[in-house]
């Protein structure tokens, strides 16, 4: 458990600090951070190919209000993450701990456009209608197991 004292001048002495809840810390922030910014650039590359002409039909601003939405929905839960794992990091490790989270965007865009490029080749050997019927929905289901009852540390 991280705790701060007064030392004899005043100024906060050394934190005390738990590797096992640093390392798990860490390792949740990173896989919770990964699978937000999956479902944000999913939803970036579906939004154009299958939501906009199926659901919105023209110059409908409900898309960009919700991709607003999920924006600022993203940020908030990076913000966190990266609060989560430099606070529960030494000192000497805090920089490395915050770079750790930032990797969870590259990972979710790579991961989000892999699984795109899969559904649309699917598409072109099938059928180019199966990305508007069910393709969206293969991609979404694949963050499922990515869910938040696996994470090391996580509440029951």
């Amino acid at each position: 458990m991280s705790s701060t004292t007064e030392g004899p001048t005043g100024h906060p002495a050394a934190r005390e600090h738990d590797p096992r809840k640093a390392c798990k810390a860490l390792i949740g922030a990173y896989v919770g951070t990964s699978p937000e910014w999956y479902d944000f650039f999913l939803f970036g590359a579906t939004a154009s190919i299958v939501f906009a002409p199926l659901f919105f039909g023209g110059e409908d601003p409900a898309l960009a209000v919700l991709r607003f939405l999920q924006g600022m929905a993203v940020g908030g839960e990076w913000g966190g993450a990266t609060l989560l794992a430099v606070e529960n990091a030494p000192e000497h490790k805090r920089g490395f701990s915050s770079a750790v989270v930032q990797l969870g965007s590259p990972t979710g865009t790579i991961l989000s456009s892999m699984i795109v490029a899969a559904v649309v080749a699917l598409a072109d050997k099938t059928s180019p209608s199966i990305v508007e019927a069910v393709g969206y929905a293969i991609a979404a289901l694949v963050a499922f197991p990515f869910s938040g009852s696996w994470i090391p540390g996580a509440p029951p």
